[in-house]
């Protein structure tokens, strides 16, 4: 079970977790790390035997060496050093499509120059990372919010707010998981013209909009902002008590584009040019994936997406060369690779949820689907158990990060996911037509609006139940730890041990607290 790609990956959450943790100076793990490979070569050459434990130290402190680096920029120039309690102007390119809500417009920029604007020296000073742009309306003064777009910034530069009380939100952990160390609210924004694209992204962006002009032309009200959510993750334009239904009915992951999204808009594709062109799987498998890149560059390719991308592709590429996909493995390739890019994805939410919703399923999906096939019919289990095994997947940490449990989940997906994929089909169609006939999107939009209504009724049905949702305390990390132990145990040799071991640990908890 543990095949050398997952050991890997294990070992280099590892370092990681534990450079967080211990708070490792990004010297110290680098001179570990150096230290460590250097013990390799030197076993390579001379001792054989000890090969295989310095090859999984270098793995342990690359983790911790490239988190470290990642939570602490080094570098003089990078916007965290640069923050000042006195204005400056801020000069870089916008690096996503600006979301609007309520009169104000936020983006990204990726800094190039500094300025103060109390020095009487004109001369910039040369600013790196990533800044967190929030724009009145009064303030944007006609500048065209693009990708792409250079602009200046004229503000007060700082790091996010700090949470006002233990156990509040905490944005600037939130945003620095994301590698985001400063924000900007801007007084003043001057256009200088196009920056640096990337020709993929410049694409995705361009799509993007065109497909949020497409649903705002024929869709209205919650409708219109559902779909938005569903095909974009773009929740503006939802009323609040929407919203709160979506979280407390368990189905809050339908408005963020996820590897459910992902999946099911490679399969619209892998569809339409194998059943209904007729093409050989193996092109089609070719096809399909620029348009699943395309569409993961296109939500922003946030961890979720990024994990559901690499595992179709690798699924699509094992079409190609006829071999059978390893889900287990593909999931330890994913998390490499978004954790080598940003090891401080680790500690995000949504990186967290994702996997283990994933794992929940690859893993337990087996076991449910052949027991619930004995007492319900077939075209009802699977989806229960796929259902049932995302949620066990995810139960703790919903919990430890949003402080609720789910009671309708379960049934409530059941309801819905299984018409996301038509609600996806129509959506793109609409975008579709809509570059060369208005009468064919709206067509198109009509029929995805009766969804999109039945969508919304069932969220507001199952969100009116007085316990749709149970307020809970957040769990201690030693009990998730646990939890997951006895979830994953019984695969492993000696696991069943190893699970009744930890029942038994909580029932002499549970009946100490009781004497107490």
């Amino acid at each position: 079970m543990l095949t050398p790609l997952i050991t890997a990956a294990l070992l280099y959450v590892l370092g990681a977790a534990s450079a967080s943790a211990f708070r490792i100076p990004v010297l110290a793990a680098a001179l570990f790390l150096f230290a460590s490979f250097a013990a390799t070569l030197v076993s390579f050459r001379f001792r054989r035997s000890l090969l295989t434990v310095f090859l999984a130290l270098d793995v342990v402190f690359a983790g911790a060496c490239l988190q470290s680096l990642a939570a602490n920029p080094v570098s003089a120039d990078h916007v965290r050093k640069l923050a000042s309690p006195w204005g400056m102007e801020l000069t870089g390119t916008i690096l996503q499509e600006p979301d609007y809500n309520k009169g104000r417009y936020y983006f990204l920029l990726g800094a190039e120059e500094t300025r103060d604007s109390l020095s009487v020296n004109t001369a910039g000073h040369r600013a790196e990372g990533l800044v967190r742009v929030t724009c009145p309306s009064s303030a944007r003064s006609g500048v065209p919010l693009l990708y792409g777009r250079r602009i200046s910034v004229s503000g007060l530069l700082k790091e996010p707010p700090a949470p006002v009380k233990p156990g509040a939100f905490d944005y600037r952990r939130y945003l620095s998981n994301k590698k985001i160390f400063a924000v900007i609210t801007a007084r003043k924004i001057e256009d200088l013209g196009r920056g640096k694209e990337n020709f993929f992204l410049s694409i995705a962006a361009r799509c993007r909009r065109a497909i949020r002009k497409s649903i705002t032309g024929t869709l209205k009200g919650d409708e219109a902002a559902l779909l938005r959510g569903v095909m974009l993750g773009d929740r503006v334009g939802l009323s609040q008590e929407l919203k709160e239904m979506f979280i407390a009915t368990g189905l809050a992951h339908t408005l963020v584009v996820s590897g459910l999204h992902v999946g099911l808009v490679a399969s619209i594709f892998f569809l339409f040019f194998h059943k209904l062109l007729r093409l050989p799987r193996k092109i089609v498998s070719f096809i399909t994936m620029p348009f699943t890149v395309l569409y993961c560059l296109m939500t922003g390719a946030n961890a979720p997406v990024v994990r559901a991308t690499v595992i179709t592709l690798v699924v699509l590429m094992g079409y190609v060369l006829e071999r059978e996909p390893d889900m287990l493995n593909n999931l330890a390739l994913a998390a490499l690779i978004i954790l080598v890019i940003n090891p401080l994805s680790l500690f995000d939410a949504s990186f967290q949820l994702s996997f283990l919703a994933t794992l929940g399923i690859v893993y337990l999906v087996p076991f449910f689907d052949a027991n619930f096939k004995k007492v319900l019919p077939g075209w009802f289990a699977t989806p229960f158990a796929v259902s049932v095994s995302a949620q066990i997947g995810v139960a703790p940490l919903i919990a430890y990060y949003f402080n609720k449990i789910s009671i309708v989940a379960l049934v409530a997906n059941i309801f819905v996911v299984p018409i996301m994929g038509a609600v996806l089909a129509l959506g793109m169609l609409t975008a579709i037509f809509g570059f060369f006939s208005q009468a064919l999107a709206k067509l198109a939009a009509a029929l995805n609006y009766a969804l999109l209504w039945y969508f919304a009724a069932a969220v507001k049905f199952f969100g009116s139940f007085m316990f749709a949702s149970l307020n809970v305390p957040k769990p201690a990390p030693v009990f998730i730890a646990g939890y997951y132990a006895a979830m994953f145990a019984p695969g492993f040799k000696h696991g069943k041990w190893v699970f009744m071991g930890l029942w038994a640990a909580l029932a002499i908890y549970v009946w100490i607290q009781v004497f107490i």
